[in-house]
C-alpha cells in the first residue's frame, strides 16, 4: 500500500502545483476564449439579422420587377393593339379613297369615250354631208348612207 500512497500523493501534489501556478492564466485564457466565442456569435446573429433584411429587401424589388414587369408587357401589348387598328383604319381610309378615285377615273373615262365618240360621229357626219353634197346625192342613195352610218353606230357602242 505503501507503494501506492506515495505516488498517489505525488500526483496530488502535482496536480496542486499545476493548478497553483496555471490556474489563474488557464482561467483568464478560457474566459477571453469564451467571450470571444460570444462576441463572435453576436456578430453572427447580427450578420444573419443582417442578411435576412437585406434578402427580405431583394424579394420586394423582385417582386416589384415582377409586377413593373407585366404592366410593360401589357403596355406593350395595348400599345400593339392600338398601332394595329391605327393601321387597319389608315388602311380602309386608303381602300375607300382608292375605290372612289377608281370610280372617279372610270366616270372621267367614259365621258372621254363619249366626247371621242361624239366627235368621231360628228366628223363622219360631216364626211358624209360634205360628199353627198359634192356628189349630189339622189335620195335613195342618201337612205342607203343613213342605213350604214346607223349600223356601223350600233357597233361601236
Amino acid at each position: 500500500m505503501e507503494t501506492l500512497i506515495l505516488p498517489s500523493i505525488n500526483v496530488l501534489a502535482l496536480f496542486w502545483l499545476l493548478a497553483y501556478f496555471t490556474g489563474k492564466p488557464l482561467k483568464a485564457w478560457i474566459k477571453n476564449r469564451t467571450q470571444s466565442i460570444n462576441e463572435g456569435l453576436s456578430r453572427a446573429k447580427v450578420n444573419v439579422l443582417s442578411a435576412e433584411n437585406q434578402r427580405a429587401e431583394v424579394e420586394k424589388k423582385f417582386a416589384g420587377i415582377e409586377k413593373e414587369k407585366e404592366n410593360i408587357f401589357f403596355e406593350w401589348q395595348e400599345r400593339q393593339k392600338s398601332q394595329i387598328k391605327g393601321i387597319e383604319d389608315a388602311a380602309r381610309r386608303l381602300r375607300a379613297q382608292m375605290e372612289l378615285e377608281a370610280k372617279e377615273n372610270q366616270r372621267a373615262l367614259e365621258e372621254t369615250l363619249r366626247r371621242e365618240a361624239i366627235k368621231t360621229i360628228a366628223l363622219e357626219t360631216l364626211t358624209t354631208a360634205t360628199a353627198r353634197l359634192k356628189n349630189k346625192l339622189n335620195p335613195d342613195l342618201h337612205q342607203s348612207y343613213n342605213d350604214l352610218f346607223e349600223k356601223e353606230l350600233m357597233e361601236k357602242k
